[in-house]
């Protein structure tokens, strides 16, 4: 053997439950030397298919994956008169699930009072000696609203530099 050179490609993947099957195509070429006088080189091309499958927990059949794979190391021999190729391919596997969104695509106006303005949405940065009855008297809301929409357990327990998203007349 004097010369190999190999590339590979994906051809097809496929998610199943804790699982992504990739088949893909190694195009291997490999110029020695012969044993035939007149003609002293030769060269054989070949396209050699394979699978292999990357385990991912919690992966599922309606996901979707982002496949990549990259020649790691080639051996080529001559063995018994046939050209011996083993290759390390290496493969990598990303899955990501789809989320169903609600976006707001339309305002219509209320008819009524006009409400007094202030913001739909503040974030308010938590300071020394800050409670959230202090927070929620300042701005108009109550504790529960605050501790609600901020996913705090304990009302009780803030920090200072904590970002607090207050809401006004937006619903969360």
């Amino acid at each position: 053997i004097i010369m190999t050179n190999a590339t590979v490609c994906i051809t097809d993947k496929k998610v199943i439950e804790d699982k992504v099957i990739i088949d893909g195509i190694m195009n291997v070429t490999v110029l020695y030397r012969s044993d035939d006088e007149e003609k002293y080189l030769s060269a054989v091309s070949e396209e050699i298919p394979f699978t292999c499958g990357a385990d991912i927990l919690g992966s599922k059949i309606n996901m979707s994956s982002m496949c990549r794979v990259s020649m790691e190391n080639i051996n080529v021999d001559i063995e018994a008169g046939n050209i011996a190729v083993r290759a390390v391919v290496k493969v990598y596997v990303r899955v990501n699930y789809m989320v169903q969104k609600k976006f707001l695509v339309d305002v219509y106006p209320i008819e009524g009072e006009v409400p007094a303005k202030r913001a739909s949405v503040t974030i308010y940065v938590v300071q020394v000696a800050d409670t959230l009855w202090k927070i929620a008297k300042k701005y108009n809301t109550t504790i529960q609203d605050i501790a609600r929409v901020n996913q705090i357990e304990d009302p009780n327990v803030i920090k200072v530099s904590q970002k607090l998203i207050i809401p006004g007349r937006i619903i969360i």
